[in-house]
């Protein structure tokens, strides 16, 4: 039997070969393989512990002393998260169990690339960029607040 390597062998074998940065879609791509599998995960659980409506927030975190190695923790909340970078939302409405996208941000520095280069960004990533104005303008924040129905001048999100 061969022996399994561990993430931080995977992880350095990786920074060692990586002969440039990493595409944000390119690495968009890989991740979304496994996501649905825990997608569907965390909604099942959400049903399970929650009676009513609920948010699933994905936010990807990178290892501290591991650069290249990301993790996406898949965490349920019962109000709207305040938006911030390196974040999916979507909510699952239970009555119906219909899984909504709400939005997703990429990291500040992507942030940062796509508002600088938005002229020139393949169609593809308009729908992105349009996320990440919204964030800057705080229209995706008044829609947070709507969601958990909150006056929009409340200095407070849940």
């Amino acid at each position: 039997m061969a022996e399994r390597k561990k993430v931080g062998e995977h992880a350095y074998d990786l920074l060692t070969k990586q002969e440039g940065p990493v595409n944000v879609l390119d690495q968009q791509e890989a991740m979304q393989s496994s996501w649905q599998k825990e997608i569907n995960q965390a909604i099942e659980r959400g049903k399970k512990t929650i009676n009513d409506d609920f948010y699933l927030v994905i936010e990807t975190k990178k290892e501290r002393l591991m650069p290249n190695v990301l993790r996406n923790y898949f965490i349920l909340r019962r109000s709207c998260p305040t938006p911030a970078s390196d974040q999916v939302v979507y909510k699952f409405h239970n009555k119906d169990e219909r899984l909504e996208f709400l939005w997703v941000l990429p990291s500040i520095d992507s942030m940062a690339y796509l508002k600088m280069h938005s002229l020139a960004l393949p169609p593809q990533e308009h729908q992105i960029l349009g996320y990440v104005l919204a964030f800057q303008d705080g229209s995706l924040l008044r829609r947070a607040k709507q969601y958990n129905h909150e006056k929009i001048d409340s200095p407070f999100l849940h």
